[in-house]
C-alpha cells in the first residue's frame, strides 16, 4: 500500500511538472510574437504626448487670457500706448541723427569718426547726469508721474532745435565748402560741436528717464500675477 501510494505521489507530481513545463512553454511562444513595446508602454507614450499638448494648449490659452487682461484694462492700455510712441520717436532720433550729422548738403558733413566722438561725449554727460536726475526729479522733488512728463518732453521734442548746430557753425559743409569758410578738424566750429554734444547728452538723459519711469508706472496698473507678462508685451512692443 505504501509502494502505491508513494507511486502515485510520483506520478501527480511528474504530472504537474509536466504541466507547468507546458504552460511556460505556451507563456514563451506567445511572448515571442509580441512586439518589443508592450501595448502598455505605447499607451503611456501616447498619454504623455497628449498631457505635453494639453500643457502648451493651456500655456498658450493663458497667455492669450493675460494679454486680453492686461490690454483691455483702459489705464495698462494708455501707458503701453504712450510707450510705444515714444519708444517709436527715440528710434526715429537715433537712427537720423547721424545721417543728418553726415549730410553735406544739409548738414555740418561730419566723418564717421568726428560722429563716433560726439555721441561718445553725449554718452559719458547721460552715464554721468543719469543717476542725479533720477534721485533730485523723482525722489526729492517729483513724483512719478511728473518726472514721467517731464522725461517724455524733453526726451525727444528738443530734437527739432537740432538744426541750430549749422546756424552756429556758420552753414552746412557745402555752403562752407564753397565759400572757402573755415572747416576744422572735428568738422565744425567748437561752439557746434560743444552744443551737439551737451544737447544730445541731454536727449538721452531724459529719455533714459523716462525708459526707467513708465516700467514702474506700468507695473502699478495690472496685479502682482500680470506683471511679467506685462513686462514680455512692453520689450515685444518696442
Amino acid at each position: 500500500v505504501v509502494e502505491d501510494g508513494s507511486t502515485s505521489n510520483y506520478h501527480g507530481m511528474s504530472s504537474g511538472r509536466h504541466n507547468k513545463q507546458n504552460a511556460a512553454g505556451t507563456e514563451q511562444t506567445e511572448g515571442e510574437g509580441k512586439p518589443l513595446l508592450s501595448n502598455k508602454s505605447g499607451t503611456s507614450v501616447t498619454t504623455s504626448s497628449g498631457s505635453n499638448n494639453n500643457s502648451n494648449e493651456n500655456k498658450s490659452k493663458s497667455s492669450t487670457t493675460a494679454f486680453s487682461v492686461i490690454w483691455n484694462t483702459r489705464s495698462t492700455r494708455s501707458h503701453l500706448i504712450a510707450y510705444y510712441a515714444f519708444s517709436f520717436s527715440v528710434v526715429c532720433i537715433d537712427d537720423a541723427l547721424p545721417l543728418f550729422l553726415m549730410a553735406r548738403l544739409g548738414g555740418p558733413g561730419m566723418s564717421e569718426s568726428q560722429i563716433g566722438w560726439i555721441l561718445g561725449a553725449a554718452g559719458g554727460i547721460a552715464v554721468l547726469c543719469q543717476h542725479m536726475a533720477f534721485d533730485k526729479m523723482l525722489l526729492e522733488r517729483m513724483g512719478v508721474y511728473k518726472a514721467l512728463r517731464l522725461g517724455g518732453v524733453l526726451g525727444n521734442t528738443p530734437s527739432v532745435l537740432l538744426p541750430v548746430a549749422l546756424i552756429l557753425n556758420g552753414g552746412t559743409y557745402a555752403a562752407l565748402a564753397l565759400s572757402g569758410g573755415f572747416q576744422p578738424g572735428f568738422g565744425c566750429t567748437g561752439l557746434s560741436f560743444a552744443f551737439l554734444i551737451i544737447f544730445i547728452g541731454l536727449l538721452r538723459v531724459f529719455a533714459t528717464l523716462y525708459f526707467s519711469l513708465i516700467g514702474i508706472a506700468t507695473g502699478r496698473t495690472v496685479p502682482l500675477s500680470y506683471k511679467d507678462e506685462t513686462s514680455r508685451i512692453m520689450t515685444i512692443g518696442a
